[in-house]
């Protein structure tokens, strides 16, 4: 589609073609990279993958939109493609604010949450029973009664809640006691391990764009936007 846009910009005057290609935008109203990782985080769905050091290349809305009105504006811009990146840092930089940077959270490589995936797609009575006695009022009842007692002496299930939802696998420096959901599997595309950097150099030489917004501003007014819209509570989250 863009091949064919730039094709037709050739001969399409006086109408004017442009191709905008932002990376992660986040923002005030985002959803991939502002309120989806928030909600992954609150439903013990998140992991870290590769321990968050693969690389995010991100653009604020605010800045996107300035690139936006800079290509409508300069005439120059007609027929050209133009990447749209602020910058780039780790995933754990850029998450940090938003999922809890003093949280701990299961790490996992590409490989490990494929293999976690598979493995759920299969019903297992050890995960629900599992599942069921990490409830404290349930667990209460289970050590009152001597069949799920010997169903959980049988699976090698601790019943007095020194051990149940003990996470296992989750890398050396991300642990987690308690019970921790599945994270899911596109996990792993959407904030993935890669080193990849993008540039903006001809959006910085023929639009003028530079990001007015630096990232501690805009990651500032994100938090911001998801306290009061009340998909974080007030002040519990920190930097970095």
């Amino acid at each position: 589609m863009e091949r064919w846009c730039l094709a037709r910009a050739q001969k399409a005057l006086p109408t004017r073609i442009v191709i905008l290609t932002p990376t992660c935008v986040f923002g005030p109203g985002g959803g991939a990279y502002t309120s989806q990782p928030v909600e992954l985080a609150r439903n013990r769905q998140f992991c870290w993958i590769d321990g968050g050091t693969g690389l995010c290349n991100y653009t604020y809305v605010e800045n996107l939109v300035d690139a936006m009105l800079a290509a409508a504006r300069l005439p120059e811009a007609h027929g050209n493609r133009f990447i749209i990146n602020d910058g780039h840092v780790s995933w754990r930089e850029f998450l940090g604010p938003l999922v809890g940077a003093d949280q701990q959270f299961p790490c996992l490589t590409m490989a490990e949450l494929q293999a976690l995936n598979q493995d759920a797609s299969a019903f297992k009575l050890r995960e629900l029973l599992e599942a069921t006695i990490s409830a404290p009022q349930v667990r209460a009842v289970a050590r009152r009664s001597g069949v799920i007692r010997g169903l959980a002496k049988l699976m090698k299930i601790e019943t007095s809640g020194a051990g149940v939802g003990r996470a296992s696998n989750l890398g050396p420096t991300c642990r987690r006691t308690e019970a921790v959901a599945q994270p899911p599997g596109w996990l792993a595309e959407l904030y993935n391990p890669s080193k990849t950097v993008f540039s903006s150099q001809k959006a910085n030489d023929v639009l003028r764009w530079q990001p007015r917004v630096d990232l501690t501003s805009a990651l500032s007014a994100t938090v911001r936007w998801l306290e009061e819209t009340g998909q974080l509570p007030a002040g519990t989250r920190g930097g970095g």
